[in-house]
C-alpha cells in the first residue's frame, strides 16, 4: 500500500489529493526513498529497513552509553533491539512503528547531549527529530511533553530559553510540512482524511456493512 502510494507520487500524483492515504507524510516518503535508491521491486524497502534499524541500534548503544551504562550493557541493549525487531514477522517489519524509532532515538540522544553540554542548539535539534517521529505517528509526540516537563522540573533559571529552543525545533518539521502541502494544494485534503474520515472509520462497528457511511 505505502509503496504504491510512493510509486504514484513518483508518477506525478499528489498524496491525499489524487491518492487516498491515511498515514502521516513520512511513511510514504520512506518508501519513495527506498524505490528511488534500490530499484522498483519488493526488496527495496527491506534493504532500507535493514540499514535503518542498524543505525537505530547504533543510536541505542550511544544512548545507553550516555546514561553511564557499561559497554557490555550498551552493546546488549543495541543487540537486543536489533534482534527482537527482526523477530517480528514479514508483515510487522518495515512499518511506520519501526521507522519512527530512528528519529526518536536521535532525539533522545541529542537531548542527553544537550543536558550534558547545556547547549540550546542541541535542545532544538532534539525536538526537531522528535517532530520527525510525529510525522510518522502522532502519539509519539507525547515524548516532547515529557522532555519539556523534565526541563521544567529541574527548576533551572533559563528553562524558558530551553523550552523556546525546543519549541522552535519541534515546529520546524511541522511548519515545513505545512508549507510544502500548502504549495502542493493537498493540505485541506490531508486535514479531511486525518480529522474527518479516520475518526468516523475508527468508530464503525463490525456489524455495519456499509463502510461508506
Amino acid at each position: 500500500e505505502y509503496a504504491w502510494i510512493a510509486a504514484s507520487i513518483m508518477k506525478g500524483n499528489t498524496s491525499y489529493q489524487d491518492i487516498f492515504n491515511v498515514k502521516p507524510p513520512l511513511t510514504h516518503l520512506v518508501h519513495q526513498i527506498a524505490l528511488q535508491s534500490f530499484g522498483y521491486h519488493m526488496k527495496s524497502i527491506r534493504i532500507l529497513d535493514l540499514i535503518w534499524q542498524i543505525i537505530t541500534a547504533i543510536l541505542i548503544y550511544k544512548i545507553s552509553s550516555k546514561t553511564k551504562q557499561s559497554r557490555v550493557a550498551s552493546m546488549l541493549a543495541a543487540s537486543l533491539y536489533f534482534f527482537l525487531y527482526f523477530q517480528l514477522d514479514y508483515w510487522n517489519t518495515a512499518q511506520t512503528d519501526g521507522f519512527l524509532t530512528l528519529p526518536i532515538a536521535a532525539g533522545i540522544l541529542l537531548f542527553l547531549q544537550a543536558e550534558e553540554k547545556k547547549c540550546l542548539c542541541l535542545y532544538g535539534a532534539s525536538s526537531f527529530f522528535l517532530s520527525l517521529g510525529v510525522l510518522f505517528k502522532y502519539p509519539i509526540g507525547i515524548l516532547f511533553i515529557f522532555l519539556s516537563l523534565i526541563v521544567i522540573y529541574k527548576n533551572r533559571k533559563n528553562s524558558y530559553r530551553v523550552l523556546l529552543w525546543m519549541g522552535i525545533g519541534f515546529l520546524i518539521p511541522l511548519g515545513l510540512c505545512f508549507v510544502f502541502m500548502s504549495v502542493q494544494g493537498n493540505f485541506i485534503d490531508f486535514l479531511i482524511i486525518q480529522f474527518a474520515y479516520i475518526p468516523k472509520y475508527s468508530t464503525i462497528s463490525r456489524s455495519q456493512k456499509n463502510y461508506w457511511h
